[in-house]
């Protein structure tokens, strides 16, 4: 190999970022999890969504795992929520982390913080889900799909919201052993403001969704706003759930906006050649959970 060569295969394997090195590999297989709480419920999601990453990668290079709950807040998945500081003397708050502790649908346990302390194996839950799914398999990327924040704006619980989602993440990345985590976040609904009197931040938890969506290469958002245009599955009219038709296409945007990230420039041909005369081609592998 003479010094030319050398040098030019050099600067394109230093233009090639980690993500675009993932990309090149032959047949990686993508990891994606849906979470969140009612207006990702619906199987609608899931399937749509499924079908067209499906489409997209095949069959056998997705493994999805999907997870939600009706009325929960970021804290049910969150183990070290931190009550917001004007909630700090909220007694029903205080009464209700002790019957429901804090991560209790990521990963369920009687005592937080106690992995031994009445441990329910027959629960569902985010990670057991994620467990379940995975089944054994490896995955080059994982993708984090979350639909979720209602039930802190009902409750004005915005001050807490940003860091409970990165400590969310951070927990997936623990978990999993995989550090470059690509998300998309669901913008919760116009229904959701603080102009209507039932909703006490839900502006600002908005605000906060969508500086997570735009902080970065790895992170996208949907809006939702025109979801609820008209009678919603549960036959209310432009409220704060979806229409059947509106969950459809959440998923395809959730679909959309996922494949989006995963997708890097095509490298030329040479680089290539270069990058499997070199051995550089072969699969990298997480381990299972």
């Amino acid at each position: 190999m003479n010094y030319h060569f050398k040098l030019s295969l050099s600067l394109c394997l230093l233009a090639l970022t980690p993500a675009a090195l993932a990309q090149i590999e032959e047949d990686p297989t993508h990891l994606f999890i849906l979470s969140g709480q009612s207006n990702m419920v619906p199987s609608s999601i899931r399937n749509t969504f499924y079908a067209q990453v499906e489409a997209e990668y095949g069959a056998d290079n997705v493994i999805m795992a999907h997870h939600a709950n009706n009325s929960s807040p970021i804290r049910m998945w969150d183990k070290s929520w931190q009550i917001p500081q004007d909630d700090l003397n909220d007694q029903d708050l205080i009464d209700s982390i002790a019957r429901n502790p804090n991560g209790k649908l990521y990963e369920q346990f009687v005592t937080p913080g106690d992995p031994t302390s009445g441990y329910d194996p027959y629960t569902p839950t985010l990670m057991r889900n994620v467990s379940n799914a995975i089944n054994n398999k490896t995955f080059d990327t994982v993708t984090f799909i979350w639909m979720q924040g209602e039930e802190d704006a009902r409750y004005g619980w915005s001050e807490s919201y940003e860091a409970a989602f990165y400590s969310v993440l951070d927990q997936l990345r623990d978990d999993l052993d995989h550090q470059d985590i690509n998300v998309v976040l669901g913008r919760i609904g116009d229904w959701w403001v603080n102009s209507n009197p039932a909703i006490d931040e839900g502006d600002e938890i908005r605000t906060i969704q969508q500086a997570i969506g735009e902080s970065g290469p790895n992170t996208a958002w949907v809006d939702t706003d025109d979801l609820n245009d008209g009678t919603d599955i549960y036959g209310f009219e432009n409220h704060g759930h979806y229409t059947a038709e509106g969950y459809v296409t959440l998923g395809n945007r959730f679909a959309d906006e996922s494949i989006a990230l995963l997708s890097v420039p095509e490298p030329s041909s040479a680089v290539l050649l270069s990058l499997a005369g070199l051995g550089l081609l072969r699969r990298r592998r997480r381990p299972t959970v």
